[in-house]
Formats: C-alpha cells, structure tokens, sequence
C-alpha cells in the first residue's frame, strides 16, 4: 500500500465514520472500485484507533466535565438544578445549617444539598421621612427598575440602600418592600412634588399584617 492510498483511505475514514452507515464497508470498497490491493487488516485497526485517539483529544474537556459531573451526581450525590426556593420565617441575623429544599416531582421525593446560611437584618433602619425622600431618588433612577434586588441612591449627599423582602412598620402594622419603580404612578406631582424621570413609584409596598 502507497502513502497516497493510505491517505485517502485516512480521509475515507474520517468523513464517513460518524454516518449511519459501515465505515469499513467504505474502506473496503474504495479498493475494489480502483483496482488496489486489499487492504490489510492492521491498517483497518490502525485507522479505527486513530480516529478514537481524535475523537478524544477533540472532545478532551467535554469528557473532563462529564466524569466530573458523573461523580457529583453519583458518588458525591449532588445534583444541581435551574430551581430557586425561598425560605420563610427566619429569624434576622441567626445562623441556619443544614437548610433542605425537599420538592415532588412525578409522585417522587427529590432533596436538594445542605446549605448553612446567616440570615441578615430585614428591617428598614429609616424613618418614614426618610424612606420618602429614598423613593423619590429611586422614581429618578432609571438604571432601578422592578427587577432590581437593591437599589441604592444618594439623598442629601449620603448614600442610602435599600432591598426587596426589606420590612418596617406603617400604623401599628408590618409591610414589606414588593419593589422598585414597579407602578406607575397616576400624578406623579402630588406624590413627590414634581415628575419624576421614571414617572413610577420609587418603593411599592405590601401588608404582611392585616
């Protein structure tokens, strides 16, 4: 066998190996349709194991990542998924270990891992003076929008933040911020004395006590 035969035969193997369909049958019949000598069947085995040496150093870091992911799931038991779950009647500023998600899905109990958490301190530290000039900042920042977690802004040269979930009270009962620049506000003029750049609510609020 030439270098040149053993090169198309080289090129043969790698175009048709991942069809569905016999690469071996192709190697076999390129020989006959040319009228070349049968092929010996080292170089058979020669090829196939150059074409798996190329299939690993291809796909090196997706085989890296599968049995790093393989071992996770099944000698580590961790699995990961796209779900967030939140966690209700902490206490502000304790330490939580071992915090389990359990969900249902199909009739099957499925655990989340162990998390250790320390809660932070949920109440708003401003009064409600302050809180009004904070929403007012937040209603001209139209970098806040109602997706934001945190929103911080200057007031009077000082830098005040505030976050969703955070809590206070109003007439004796608990609310707690909903969101940023999320209603539109009806007269923006009455609520803060002038337009605003967002034309919205800076804070909205709910009722946890009713």
């Amino acid at each position: 066998m030439t270098i040149i035969q053993a090169i198309i035969l080289g090129t043969v193997q790698g175009l048709t190996e991942f069809l569905p369909i016999s690469s071996s049958a192709h190697l076999n019949l390129f020989p006959w349709l040319l009228k070349w000598q049968e092929m010996p069947e080292s170089f058979d085995v020669a090829l196939h194991i150059g074409t798996l040496l190329a299939i690993i150093v291809y796909f090196f870091k997706d085989w890296i990542r599968l049995i790093a992911g393989g071992y996770k799931q099944v000698v580590k038991k961790e699995k990961t998924t796209n779900k967030s779950y939140t966690v209700t009647e902490l206490i502000p500023i304790t330490k939580y270990s071992n915090i389990k998600a359990i969900a249902y899905i199909n009739n099957i109990e499925k655990e989340s891992n162990l998390e250790e958490i320390t809660t932070k301190n949920d109440l708003i530290e401003y009064s409600w003076e302050e809180i009004a000039e904070i929403a007012k900042a937040i209603s001209n920042d139209t970098s806040i929008t109602d997706d934001t977690e945190t929103a911080t802004v200057t007031v009077n040269g000082v830098q005040k933040t505030l976050n969703v979930g955070d809590r206070t009270k109003l007439d004796g009962k608990t609310v707690r911020i909903l969101g940023f620049n999320h209603n539109e506000l009806v007269e923006p003029t009455t609520a803060y004395g002038s337009s605003t750049a967002t034309g919205k609510a800076g804070i909205s609020f709910e009722y946890l006590d009713y």
